[in-house]
């Protein structure tokens, strides 16, 4: 399941991944939480339990049949993840998680139309994300050490929007709680992998292989049509 940054959902770039991991034969749902079909134009007050449901959903379609679910994300989508991650801990549908180019911390709302926060009637920040019903506080540092799965992190190690020592804060983080995550380090790409992408696309599809329970030979390998905010690819089987 991939999670899209703060381009929106209908950017199109969890699309291209979702098809060319689902061409490596994984079934793959893009899902879109904000700025995409039915969802809202800003990142604010996004309910991660809306993720979570896709998951859950996700997992006990026809198209996982109770298989193992990976959640993997980029930007304010590896964010999400791993704070999603970090909320569940075993208790959830996620099994492995991925995160390219996170933060460690709980960021706030996001405007695409300002790049800057989305003010709430006080003009503070809003927050980004909402949990049933609780608000994780902006500039928390995500436990992601709650999580026991298999955890990948990835980053550019000259990345100008979120510095690679958000990933290095998290790696010392789940070392120092006896972890042991697959991170990697991407030697002068920036936020957006350009010569290292098909190493990048390379190593997160042989981390889920080995994370997830392998899909029967006959089940469908495609990305999934009928979830709602889902992006389906490809787009001619909505």
């Amino acid at each position: 399941m991939l999670l899209h940054g703060s381009e929106g959902g209908d950017a199109g770039y969890s699309n291209l991944m979702a098809m060319e991991l689902a061409s490596r034969g994984f079934s793959v749902l893009a899902f879109a939480y904000y700025h995409g079909p039915g969802t809202p134009n800003v990142l604010a007050n996004i309910p991660l339990e809306h993720t979570e449901e896709a998951a859950r959903w996700l997992r006990d379609s026809s198209w996982v049949d109770g298989n193992n679910v990976g959640l993997f994300g980029v930007s304010r989508g590896a964010e999400q993840a791993i704070l999603l991650a970090s909320l569940l801990g075993d208790s959830g549908p996620i099994s492995a998680v991925g995160a390219h180019a996170p933060f460690h911390a709980v960021v706030e709302s996001f405007d695409p139309e300002t790049y800057d926060f989305v003010p709430g009637p006080d003009g503070r920040p809003l927050p980004a994300w909402t949990y049933r019903g609780t608000v994780p506080t902006p500039g928390s540092p995500i436990a992601l050490e709650n999580f026991n799965g298999p955890v990948f992190l990835s980053h550019g190690t000259r990345d100008e929007v979120w510095s690679v020592e958000e990933t290095r804060e998290l790696q010392r983080r789940l070392l120092d709680a006896g972890k042991d995550p697959e991170v990697h380090y991407w030697p002068g790409e920036g936020h957006v992998l350009n010569s290292a992408y098909s190493a990048y696309l390379n190593a997160v599809s042989q981390f889920f292989s080995r994370a997830l329970s392998p899909l029967p030979r006959s089940a469908p390998r495609a990305a999934m049509t009928r979830f709602p905010n889902a992006l389906a690819l490809p787009e001619t089987h909505s």
